[in-house]
């Protein structure tokens, strides 16, 4: 298994998932092995991009997790922004400027 900046889209998904439910994703034993999260029972009601963001960063399937420039380009979507400029998307082996 190759590990790579998508680990990293993974990790983000877990703190935000924290961040709006204020507990772990996976609490249930072995749940983390096999990506089984879920909603916890009475937790605040987010919208479909919000879902559709945590759906996708803890995506079981590594190629299926967004690039960061896809995200924010969710993000502002899902805020009505325009897209950031497409100068802020690069490729995972394209150093940092």
């Amino acid at each position: 298994v190759r590990i790579d900046h998508k680990a990293d889209m993974w990790a983000l998904g877990v703190l935000l998932y924290r961040a709006a439910y204020g507990t772990l994703p996976f609490e249930e034993p072995l749940a983390i092995l096999n990506n089984r999260w879920s909603v916890p029972a009475g937790a605040p009601a987010y919208s479909k991009d919000v879902s559709d963001v945590l759906r996708a960063l803890l995506a079981d399937d590594p190629a299926q997790r967004p690039e960061a420039y896809e995200l924010l380009c969710r993000l502002a979507s899902a805020r009505g922004l325009p897209p950031p400029p497409p100068a802020l998307q690069r490729t995972h082996d394209q150093p940092l400027a």
